[in-house]
């Protein structure tokens, strides 16, 4: 996905961005990106977590700090925003993002674990 969008950015475009909200049938809308994270993120929102209903699982908290929700497993958090919302989308509702990457065929997805398994280094 990130070598997808960089070569998009290159020729001045974005990947495009899907949303659907939940409770709004098959209703959609155009997003778009916010700048990348550089790293993992260490604190989820409420709303992502298993203790919030979502489908992140987090790690209990500690005594030093009992709000801070950490991840089990390394998550980042990518922004996106809602290029024309209407009136019931509000914040903190909760959607599905698609982002169309590039179509691959099945023999470059070989290729690509090949590579990726073995550590060839031809990629």
């Amino acid at each position: 996905m990130k070598q997808d969008r960089e070569d998009l950015l290159a020729k001045g475009q974005d990947l495009p961005v899907i949303i659907r909200i939940k409770g709004r049938g098959t209703a959609t809308w155009e997003g778009e990106w916010l700048p990348l994270p550089q790293s993992e993120s260490t604190n989820m929102p409420y709303g992502l977590t298993d203790k919030g209903r979502g489908p992140i699982s987090v790690k209990p908290p500690t005594a030093q700090d009992p709000n801070k929700l950490e991840p089990k497993d390394q998550q980042y958090l990518i922004y996106v925003t809602i290029k024309e919302p209407d009136g019931a989308v509000c914040p903190g509702t909760q959607g599905r993002v698609k982002f169309e990457c590039r179509w691959r065929s099945a023999a470059w997805w070989v290729w690509y674990k090949l590579n990726d398994t073995f550590d060839l280094g031809l990629m």
